[in-house]
């Protein structure tokens, strides 16, 4: 990336910030930007989170990292530890923030033990210029805590429709993949923490649930409070019942998309609603906020 560039920004191309005004930003030339990015990034700061994830700042945003970049053991006997993205490993990776603000989450497992000096080995990470990390490697000592020796559990799930559900824990538990809950046998697609309480979980499923009865289970250990303690195992039925209510449209209106130039039709409904077969243009898209 090193070398001159000029931004040129095209009258009515962007939108400005409140796009519900179809306001376009005016017409912008940057003049020449000179790029000679020769720093190597470094590891700013390690900070544990809680007893059973850490932080890792660099100095600078990188480019993405596998398990494939580290290898971890415990310091005392050598004993190795797996390292991955995919949730199954001792020491799971979450690399959400790391391109665009240099950050990585470092989860430790519920088989990771307690007190034990972890070294966490990581090489050839690489900022966007590709300059390589200083040192390579670089090595992070991680412990994780002592367990509270209280099991979390689940206090209560809502079906808000067939295809969501939310699941309430007796405390807040660290994020887990979709792979932790069983829904009668249904693909989970997504989790997300609810923003205003942390200890309820939003569901949603890759098909929606039959009318009737289904079962939501959760093995034990497969989701950890903040301390580190294992979820009891869980298992309940849940009711699915059938939605005579039809979705109302509660608005329409036209916007200008800043992307790529063109007006969408933004119509929302009253509730959450699918796309079936009859959308099949591919400028069709939805959001989270029933649009």
């Amino acid at each position: 990336m090193n070398g001159e560039y000029v931004l040129s920004i095209a009258k009515d191309k962007v939108l400005a910030a409140d796009n519900t005004k179809n306001e376009n930003l005016p017409a912008y030339n940057s003049g020449v930007i000179k790029v000679d990015d020769q720093d190597r990034p470094t590891i700013a700061s390690v900070q544990k989170v809680h007893a059973s994830q850490y932080k890792v700042k660099f100095s600078e945003p990188v480019k993405s990292l596998t398990g494939a970049n580290f290898s971890a053991k415990y310091v005392a006997d050598g004993t190795t530890l797996s390292v991955g993205t995919t949730g199954t490993e001792d020491i799971v990776l979450d690399t959400t923030d790391l391109q665009l603000k240099g950050e990585l989450l470092v989860n430790l497992n519920t088989a990771v033990k307690s007190n034990k000096e972890i070294e966490l080995k990581l090489v050839g990470a690489v900022d966007w210029n590709n300059n390589l990390l200083s040192p390579n490697p670089a090595s992070i000592s991680l412990t994780k805590g002592e367990s509270d020796g209280k099991a979390s559990e689940v206090t209560d799930i809502t079906v808000i429709n067939p295809q969501k559900l939310e699941i309430k824990f007796s405390e807040e538990v660290v994020k887990f993949g979709t792979a932790a809950v069983d829904v009668s046998g249904n693909t989970v697609t997504k989790v997300e923490q609810d923003k205003n309480d942390k200890t309820k979980f939003i569901i949603e499923l890759i098909s929606p649930l039959s009318v009737g009865y289904g079962n939501v289970s959760i093995d034990a250990d497969a989701i950890i409070d903040l301390s580190g303690e294992g979820i009891k195992a869980f298992s309940k039925a849940i009711q699915v019942k059938e939605d005579t209510e039809a979705p109302e449209l509660t608005s329409a209106v036209i916007q200008k998309d800043g992307r790529d130039g063109y007006g969408y039709l933004v119509v929302k409904f009253n509730k959450d609603v699918y796309k079936n077969s009859n959308f099949s243009s591919g400028r069709i898209y939805q959001n989270s906020n029933n649009q």
